[in-house]
């Protein structure tokens, strides 16, 4: 008996070493295919971002996904005119017949092969089944349509997908920043202060934290109504994180005695951009505020601020009865010169 398991086993695991070896063979045969394949494509695609034209391999391997994916990852590296040549080259090789059929697959992986060699392809046709995938559950596969949907026709459908840009928490600010920064800023700007003048739900931290993030410049008539007391503490955070203006610094200064801290850390961080030699005595007083925090970017505020030397801080802090202040300002003075001297060398 004990004989008989013994033989079994060892076959068992003759078996499953004789598997692995065929997985491990006919996966070294895809490798050396495909690498066969990037070969004979690889110059034709060169040739054709230079505006030439090269005698195609025969075959069906035309639109084969191998053939896709290296066009793919070669027209991501380029812009401009070169991209535009390569993606009529796609046209002419019958990518987009081939995008729009996979945007059915049951494969995650070929669907969104098929979005992003659309959107590159600026694929009208593919304009209607992109603009069903935006609204698609899985996150991945809906920004992906949503940035190939924008690389089309940003002007035309950038109002449309600003709802979902405001609302989606599970799309990822960094991704639709770096979807924005792709796009045209006489487009990108005007919409998003209209849609944030517009906005009055939840929505609106969100596109307020993209101002931030996608450097989307934003002016007094659409930062002043999140300026206020009244807004929410995550709103003014993000507001003030998106403040670059010197015209909203008296909005700032409303918000000094603000009751939660992270309000007036960013307030103090705010000033310290866009505040002035008046705001010296604000600041001043700020180095006694109950957060560390606070304090903290207050006195880095205060050796920021334009005009002020460091005789007349010095003057100014003389008059506050408050050790931790001196220390903190001490610290930031310190570490402004330290700066100042990385800099230089």
């Amino acid at each position: 008996m004990v004989f008989t398991i013994a033989i079994v086993t060892t076959l068992a695991s003759l078996v499953l070493l004789l598997l692995c070896g065929l997985v491990q063979i006919r996966k070294r045969r895809q490798m050396l295919r495909v690498a066969e394949i990037h070969a004979q494509w690889r110059p034709i695609f060169l040739h054709a971002i230079e505006g030439e034209r090269s005698e195609l391999p025969r075959g069906k391997a035309q639109r084969s996904v191998v053939v896709v994916q290296l066009w793919l990852q070669l027209a991501e590296l380029i812009r401009g005119t070169a991209q535009a040549r390569l993606a009529a080259f796609a046209h002419d090789l019958g990518f987009e017949h081939a995008a729009l059929r996979w945007l059915s697959s049951r494969a995650l992986r070929r669907r969104m092969l098929g979005v992003a060699v659309l959107g590159l392809m600026r694929s009208h046709a593919g304009i209607a089944p992109l603009a069903r995938m935006v609204r698609d559950p899985d996150p991945v596969l809906s920004v992906l349509a949503m940035r190939s949907l924008l690389l089309i026709d940003a002007a035309a459908h950038l109002r449309h997908c600003l709802p979902d840009i405001a609302m989606r928490e599970d799309w990822p600010l960094i991704r639709v920043a770096a979807v924005l920064a792709e796009l045209p800023s006489e487009v990108v700007h005007p919409l998003f202060r209209k849609a944030l003048q517009d906005h009055r739900s939840k929505g609106s931290v969100r596109l307020l934290q993209l101002l931030q993030t996608a450097r989307i410049e934003g002016d007094k008539p659409t930062l002043e109504r999140f300026l206020l007391l009244i807004q929410p503490a995550e709103v003014l955070v993000a507001a003030l994180k998106a403040t670059r203006s010197p015209q909203l610094v008296r909005a700032v200064r409303g918000l000094i005695g603000h009751p939660n801290a992270e309000v007036r850390t960013h307030v103090a961080i705010a000033l310290a951009r866009i505040g002035t030699r008046d705001d010296a005595l604000r600041l001043a007083l700020m180095l006694s505020d109950e957060s560390w925090a606070v304090r903290y970017q207050a006195a880095v505020a205060l050796t920021r601020l334009p005009n002020l030397a460091r005789s007349h801080l010095r003057l100014l802090l003389s008059a506050l009865v408050n050790t931790q202040a001196t220390a903190i300002i001490n610290q930031a003075l310190a570490e402004r010169d330290a700066l100042r001297r990385f800099r230089t060398t």
